[in-house]
């Protein structure tokens, strides 16, 4: 199994078609879950959000997950205020 996936910069409408592109491939990788290392994102809105939201949902449906790590407080804040935190088996964060 390689390591996590590293995101990087703004999760938002500017960066949504790209950042999906880029999740797809991932997931089209391997078979087994897609993790994605998020301690350099810094910022994400609802573009993000939902980007993030449509390949979970993928990945459920072949029994596969999305699991973010290193998520920063920021962002853990927002996933908290949205109800999404238990969607993503969010691990704790681990400043680098």
């Amino acid at each position: 199994m390689s390591g996590p996936h590293v995101l990087v910069g703004e999760l938002d409408v500017a960066t949504e078609g790209a950042l999906g592109r880029q999740l797809r491939s991932y997931a089209a990788e391997g078979s087994g879950d897609v993790v994605l290392d998020c301690a350099a994102v810094t910022f994400i809105d609802s573009s993000g959000l939902r980007t993030l939201v449509v390949l979970s949902k993928e990945l459920r449906e072949s029994g596969r997950s999305l699991r973010l790590v290193n998520v920063p407080p920021l962002f853990r804040r927002t996933l908290d205020i949205t109800g999404l935190v238990e969607l993503f088996g969010i691990e704790p964060f681990t400043p680098t």
